[in-house]
């Protein structure tokens, strides 16, 4: 073989050679197919040893892949090792940030959203990722405090104005969950979550009569949600008018053996709570909790209207106690307030 054709296969082959680097390169970087992404990231770490940026990016590819299976504990680990190589990388802070909060280490998560906020102070996605996380760890003031951050730079965000409005209700600060849920029904007219809300914070005010107009809204804008039901019927008892004919189409809703047909029926007239707390004892533990929660709630209002309240309490009592993240959790320690 002649030099000339010598020097040609080499390059050639070089050729091959870098174009199968640049598409490994590529498929480390591409996230629409995980478990290739990682293999992609894994064969460019091991065949290349990238150093740096270049190893820091790699890395960082490889724990978004991880992520995208819900391989958080790999995630984190690849995400630590490229901020080694990268130590102010806001992709790498914020998704490890990420990570944390699917295993539920919310002070890691909270440690990196701080930092990812000291390298880019108005950044309103950190701003709600780290309000989120305030949240889970029960500081509400703080959480309330970053979604007016995100809110200030952007008033219009629908999904914060939610969120805000949510944490002002668990904060016992109706006025400004009031306030909240009605700028949203503003941009949203349809937006079925923010009157179902704003129903909630009227009612823990007993300003029965706005709760009533909004549970009855958000039931005219989602008719299938039978809590806007039982909650419409709720706050009209409390005005002296609760028609039974609310509660008979929520039921109409549901399936004779779907949560919450039960508590709807025991609130007609059929069942009693005895027998409805047995059969709630009887699902998997996987769904007690929050049933049991929601059930102890209801049924407390529905003891408050009996005018029995020390049974009212002892209901409001165990819902507010208990290990759930429903919102009759929250409205259960609200209406405690109102019978003691």
């Amino acid at each position: 073989m002649s030099a000339l054709l010598v020097l040609a296969a080499t390059a050639a082959f070089a050729d091959a050679e870098e174009g199968a680097i640049v598409q490994m390169r590529e498929a480390c970087r591409q996230s629409d197919a995980p478990q290739t992404q990682i293999d992609a990231c894994t064969t460019l770490i091991k065949a290349l040893r990238p150093q740096g940026r270049e190893l820091a990016q790699a890395l960082y590819h490889r724990g978004v892949g991880y992520a995208a299976k819900t391989d958080y504990a790999n995630a984190v680990r690849d995400f630590t090792q490229a901020l080694k190589f990268a130590p102010n990388s806001t992709d790498a802070l914020y998704n490890r940030g990420g990570a944390y909060t699917k295993l539920g280490q919310w002070d890691d998560a909270l440690a990196d959203f701080n930092a990812l906020l000291a390298i880019v102070p108005n950044d309103p996605d950190s701003f709600y990722a780290r309000a989120w996380v305030h949240a889970q760890r029960g500081d509400d003031k703080a959480a309330i405090a970053d979604l007016d951050r995100v809110l200030s730079i952007a008033p219009d965000d629908q999904e914060a104005l939610l969120d805000r409005g949510g944490m002002s209700i668990r904060a016992g600060r109706y006025d400004d969950a009031i306030r909240d849920f009605g700028q949203l029904l503003k941009l949203d007219p349809k937006a079925a979550a923010a009157a179902y809300n704003r129903g909630r914070a009227y009612y823990a005010k007993q300003d029965f009569k706005n709760a009533a107009a909004d549970f009855a809204l958000a039931l005219k804008l989602r008719a299938d949600n039978p809590y806007a039901a039982l909650r419409l019927y709720l706050a009209q008892s409390h005005l002296g008018k609760g028609d039974a004919a609310v509660l008979k189409k929520g039921i109409d809703k549901l399936d004779p053996s779907i949560w919450p047909r039960p508590l709807l029926e025991l609130f007609t007239g059929t069942g009693e709570d005895p027998a409805l707390i047995a059969g709630i004892n009887e699902l998997p533990s996987t769904l007690r909790t929050d049933v049991l929660c929601e059930a102890q709630y209801y049924l407390g209002e529905r003891a408050l209207l009996k005018g029995d309240k020390r049974k009212a309490r002892d209901y409001f009592a165990a819902a507010a106690g208990a290990a759930s993240t429903t919102t009759e959790r929250i409205d259960a320690k609200a209406a405690l307030a109102r019978v003691e």
